[in-house]
């Protein structure tokens, strides 16, 4: 069979169409670079009767023979490394390339074939997707379909949407065939089919620098929390944590502007966008305050009606290395290294340094007196924080563990039982008759039967043992031995 260009002559290799291929070995291994082949070999070196091997060499006119010596120079003067380096660069071996292409069945291939995939975005999710000045697709999935379009010689087409929402809504109606990044929820799973999840991203809450570190999503109860409309989280934590006052925005840059505004406490939205962000703009106005225990599964989602393409994507994403991963994660998240030492600036510092010292040591005195008066204020604000957290986590009557206390003890204590698969008793003690005591001796009296019972308990706890007021009269203790054998 004729072929008329390289590029389809090892195509119709790659997915079958012929069985064998001769051709000079630096092309081949130039079109294996460059769309990741991994499923042809080199068979052998092909030896014909009164057939060379190909003798490349420059070509100049005789009537320029000065010319003809300075090029021969130059080559005679080129090391082995440099020539290795440029056959490298344009030729290499078919071991050094990651990732590889997709073995397709006969449907499979006809689909590619006479396709064009259409697919929407986010256009405003930066790293994670968006378009830039010129209505171009940039970010991390833009990086992921150019590989699938290497991998499946896949034709891709992006069809533009003004928010996330109106991709949603084009998917719906099947003006777009698939998203390249999305989670997969219950709603969700009415009209889309989704591929094994590829990229994991934890959420966390970005709030402005003067609010103290959130442990715990519920520290957010009582607080305006912006989320972006139409997140898949959105359902998820309203129904995990009713108590959340949810603020639904357009946007990233909507969410933070509030936040900085005061018109919110508080934004979630994953580590990357947030810190991609905050790369460029809020400096020194906002911070990530927090790290919430949910995680961003992100899966390619295909329309429900295209068994094909699904089945597709999901080979696509079973073939994508670690490498592969890494190297696009690095791109949009790139680590920040130290830059080289000064010397020149680490001398001015030095004598800048020597004038500072002298002058702190004539204000020796007054500095360490007022450093006396703030380690007592320290000590001080030490204490009061103390008490202020004995009194969020203890009933002010009997001075147990609240209800909410006990609450997170308890999922603690769950957690810990799955992991290390070891029980634990649960005890829910109510105080009978209660009320009658309360109508004939009076509150007061009632109160201090309360206390009686809570002291009688904390005598007899061990120190893995937990007690506390769960309700008006009732009593949880945990008891977390674990030696326990039921």
């Amino acid at each position: 069979m004729y072929y008329d260009s390289y590029d389809a002559l090892t195509k119709d290799l790659v997915f079958g169409k012929i069985d064998a291929l001769m051709q000079n070995l630096p092309n081949i291994n130039h079109l294996i670079k460059k769309y990741l082949y991994t499923n042809i070999t080199l068979a052998s070196e092909l030896s014909l009767p009164n057939t060379k091997r190909e003798d490349l060499r420059f070509g100049i006119q005789p009537e320029l023979p000065l010319l003809s010596s300075i090029v021969q120079k130059t080559l005679s003067a080129m090391m082995k490394q440099e020539k290795a380096a440029l056959s490298d660069k344009w030729i290499g071996s078919i071991k050094e390339y990651v990732g590889g292409h997709i073995l397709l069945n006969k449907n499979e291939i006809a689909y590619v074939n006479t396709n064009r995939i259409k697919y929407c975005i986010n256009p405003k999710g930066l790293p994670f997707e968006g378009l830039n000045e010129k209505g171009e697709h940039i970010g991390m999935s833009a990086d992921y379909y150019q590989l699938f379009s290497q991998m499946l010689s896949a034709k891709f087409e992006l069809v533009s949407t003004n928010s996330w929402n109106q991709s949603l809504e084009y998917i719906k109606q099947r003006r777009c065939d698939m998203l390249a990044l999305g989670m997969e929820t219950p709603e969700r799973k009415s009209y889309l089919n989704f591929t094994s999840s590829y990229l994991e991203v934890p959420l966390v809450v970005a709030t402005r620098v003067d609010v103290p570190f959130i442990n715990h999503i519920l520290d957010l109860e009582g607080e305006k929390v912006g989320i972006i409309r139409g997140d898949a989280f959105v359902n998820i934590l309203r129904s995990r944590y009713p108590s959340l006052e949810l603020v639904e925005v357009d946007d990233i840059y909507e969410g933070l502007d509030k936040v900085k505004d005061g018109q919110l406490f508080g934004f979630i939205d994953t580590l990357a966008s947030i810190g991609y962000e905050f790369q460029s703009q809020y400096f020194g106005e906002l911070k990530i305050a927090g790290k919430i225990n949910e995680k961003l599964k992100l899966s390619i989602a295909v329309r429900n009606d295209d068994e094909t393409l699904l089945a597709v994507l999901q080979k696509a994403v079973n073939n994508i290395t670690n490498e592969l991963h890494r190297k696009i994660l690095n791109k949009w998240i790139p680590i920040k290294y130290e830059k080289g030492i000064d010397y020149k600036l680490i001398w001015e510092v030095v004598l800048v340094a020597l004038l500072i010292v002298l002058l702190l040591m004539y204000w020796n005195t007054k500095v360490t007196k007022a450093n006396k008066l703030l380690k007592q204020a320290q000590r001080d604000i030490e204490d009061k924080n103390k008490a202020l957290e004995r009194l969020a986590q203890t009933d002010n009557l009997t001075g147990l563990f609240n209800r909410r206390k006990l609450e997170e003890l308890l999922q603690i204590e769950l957690d810990r039982k799955e992991r290390f698969e070891r029980d634990f008793c649960l005890s829910i003690l109510d105080i009978d008759h209660f009320k009658q005591v309360n109508d004939t001796f009076g509150h007061q009296t009632g109160d201090s039967v309360l206390v009686a019972v809570s002291e009688l308990l904390v005598s007899s706890l061990r120190k893995t043992d937990y007690v506390g007021r769960y309700g008006g009269r009732s009593l949880l203790l945990f008891s977390l031995s674990r030696i326990l054998r039921w």
